[in-house]
């Protein structure tokens, strides 16, 4: 897991070294933030877990669907392949399809 020292970090060593004090109190104290930090990095991963599985689960079953429907029963849109209309309707329901899986990805994968 890669770590990078804050400013808040690099500022409280600055001051130490202009004001004084014990380092090794402040280091220890920067030691726990980072420790926590981590710990909450992997909470929020365990917990959103089910999330992403989730959005995997809905974003993938709509295309199974089609695809055993075609299977089961290849002439099911024969009839209406050609039709403008149903392009036009193929094209919405892909764009929306679309735009409703970048919703569910953005809702379950989020930085702290």
């Amino acid at each position: 897991m890669k770590l990078n020292v804050t400013s808040n970090d690099s500022s409280a060593i600055a001051i130490q070294t202009t004001v004084g004090g014990n380092l090794r109190e402040i280091l220890e104290g920067l030691a726990e933030v980072i420790r926590q930090r981590i710990k909450l990095r992997r909470k929020v991963k365990s917990i959103s877990a089910e999330g992403r599985m989730s959005a995997i689960i809905l974003s993938s079953l709509p295309l199974f669907v089609v695809v055993a429907v075609n299977l089961m029963s290849p002439d099911y849109y024969a009839g209406v392949l050609g039709e403008p209309a149903f392009l036009y309707g193929v094209a919405g329901i892909l764009f929306w399809y679309g735009a409703g899986m970048a919703m569910i990805f953005k809702m379950v994968n989020f930085k702290i």
